[in-house]
């Protein structure tokens, strides 16, 4: 017995050193990827995408600390930092009109964090929207996020968690440039 419990102890404290690891990790990622958001959006940087990519170092990083021990994948906490990093990638590629951004997705990210970054990005777009207020931005954002919802729709989410509530996310920002675009017509007088 004293065997099996000196196993499970040095086998907590290994893997708790790991968690907290990852946590940190993913804390970092999310800070990073949250700075870079707020410069893209209200300072217009233009090397957004060599930014893009230190921050893909983190998340290659944090992606390899799971890879290596796949228990980890239970750690809440990690999924902010993912999902925080997509919703980067999403933006700059509505941003810059470009599909080739999405490389910088690496293939080993869950489906929750995807799902979190498109719903988070489209926030984001609305945000933009409402501080342009203009028609034409307005109706591009609108497009994206319409095409991005069509998707959501393909998937059945059958239990009320976190992917339903982002998926309803997306949908309330979708009405709310609806809204937007109706004002802005008003405006115009069309």
């Amino acid at each position: 017995m004293k065997n099996i419990w000196q196993n499970l102890i040095a086998g907590y404290h290994h893997f708790e050193n790991e968690r907290l690891e990852v946590i940190d990790a993913s804390h970092q990622l999310k800070i990073s990827a949250k700075k870079l958001i707020h410069k893209i959006l209200h300072q217009r940087i233009k090397q957004d995408l060599e930014e893009l990519k230190k921050i893909k170092e983190m998340m290659n990083q944090l992606l390899g600390l799971i890879k290596r021990n796949p228990w980890l994948y239970q750690v809440g906490a990690i999924n902010e930092g993912l999902e925080e990093y997509a919703e980067l990638v999403f933006l700059e590629v509505y941003l810059k009109d470009d599909q080739e951004i999405l490389k910088h997705l690496p293939a080993g990210i869950g489906h929750d964090a995807l799902i979190g970054g498109m719903a988070d990005a489209s926030g984001e777009l609305v945000r933009l929207v409402r501080a342009k207020m203009n028609i034409e931005e307005a109706k591009k954002a609108h497009q994206y996020i319409s095409n991005l919802y069509e998707h959501f729709l393909d998937l059945e989410v059958s239990r009320n968690n976190k992917l339903r509530s982002k998926i309803g996310e997306v949908r309330r920002n979708l009405l709310q440039l609806e809204e937007i675009i109706f004002s802005l017509n008003l405006k115009k007088g069309i």
